[in-house]
């Protein structure tokens, strides 16, 4: 590289001397400069070559530029973050980051939560983190980030699943009895809460037939068939978990017939 001096000249009187000021080209290593001038000022018995060795002498030298200072890795912070049961979350994990030479920061490496899978997105920015079916609680998993110039650094990311509410699963019942006779049906024997809440029937429909009640325990409920009546008879019922999930089951019974003494 050929470093060019600044503006103005230097003058050398005797012993005297002066500087020329260089352009900093911003690289490194050791660098010749070569100085054109000329020589005034010769008084008689002076020799031109002499004082022309002399000055070369002293320019001939060359510059060390110092190095540029090493990187300095960056600083990655834990993260928290919150979502809910069944739902995806995009975090900005590195909105707390920093890097002391300002190098602009890109992620590397996830792992994945014990409960939840984690992808960088195409940004290599964020992260998206998906619980597993049904997870709610405490999740966690580490990131490592980047400043491209060999700096790295690694940091926890804390997610906390917040549970949703799961609508009860009403499972269809078939029951039988004897034309005039009442019959107490489990309807609910066979149904179930994912999130293990009790259930409770909160409403039915009346049979073509018969007459559906719920009992007082909200449990069961009673069918009894019509007078006389022999068949085939439905009616559905609706169960609650307590949470606003509701969901409906339809009964079929069998009313078999009795036969009746001659009046």
């Amino acid at each position: 590289d050929r470093y060019t001096p600044g503006t103005g000249t230097a003058a050398f009187i005797e012993s005297n001397y002066d500087t020329v000021a260089v352009q900093n080209t911003g690289s490194y290593g050791q660098r010749t400069f070569v100085f054109s001038y000329a020589l005034a000022g010769l008084v008689d018995g002076d020799s031109p070559s002499t004082r022309s060795d002399l000055l070369a002498a002293i320019l001939d030298f060359f510059l060390e530029e110092p190095p540029p200072p090493p990187n300095n890795a960056p600083l990655a912070l834990d993260d928290m973050e919150t979502t809910r049961e069944d739902s995806a979350v995009t975090i900005l994990v590195l909105a707390n980051d920093y890097d002391p030479d300002g190098d602009p920061l890109v992620l590397t490496g996830v792992t994945q939560g014990v409960h939840g899978t984690v992808e960088i997105d195409d940004s290599d920015t964020t992260v998206t983190y998906t619980p597993e079916a049904d997870f709610f609680g405490p999740d966690s998993f580490t990131y490592e980030v980047s400043d491209g110039n060999s700096g790295s650094d690694i940091a926890q990311v804390y997610v906390t699943v917040k549970p949703v509410n799961d609508s009860p699963l009403a499972l269809d019942d078939m029951e039988t009895t004897r034309e005039d006779s009442a019959v107490t049906i489990l309807v609910l024997a066979n149904d179930y809460d994912p999130d293990g809440d009790p259930l409770v029937l909160t409403g039915v429909t009346q049979g073509d037939s018969g007459k559906v009640e719920i009992d007082v325990n909200d449990t069961t409920v009673t069918y009894t068939p019509n007078p006389n009546f022999n068949g085939s008879d439905t009616f559905a019922y609706i169960v609650s978990d307590g949470n606003g999930g509701l969901d409906t089951g339809t009964v079929e019974i069998i009313v078999r017939p009795v036969n009746d003494a001659p009046g």
